[in-house]
């Protein structure tokens, strides 16, 4: 399993989230995904490749990192019942996760670059 496909992992959960967000209830349901998105972050770093440069794995790392805690945040939040909180967690995962994603369309594309 690559970042990409890991990333898309996330996406789901997000998805999900957010459901569970708009209708603004039983938070609970939701704390399962904030959990996977918090596995799923503290594994990324294990896939870079060694031919990554040395910047590139400290932004994927320190993302990795910040998309860890966010959702960890969140999980502790859906089990208090705390929207406010849960909310102001999940647009951090949120960001973070549009932030991951567009540092892998750039590497996307310096990679078919000659």
């Amino acid at each position: 399993m690559d970042i990409n496909e890991t990333l898309t992992l996330v996406d789901s959960s997000l998805i999900r989230i957010q459901g569970v967000l708009n209708e603004g209830k039983n938070l609970r349901r939701a704390a399962e995904d904030g959990k996977l998105i918090s596995t799923l972050a503290e594994k990324i770093p294990s896939y870079i490749q060694d031919e990554v440069e040395i910047v590139t794995k400290e932004k994927i790392t320190t993302l990795s990192g910040a998309l860890k805690l966010s959702s960890l945040d969140f999980t502790e939040s859906a089990k208090e019942e705390d929207l406010p909180g849960a909310t102001k967690a999940f647009n951090d995962m949120s960001s973070t996760y549009n932030d991951f994603t567009d540092l892998m369309d750039d590497l996307s594309d310096t990679a078919v670059k000659p």
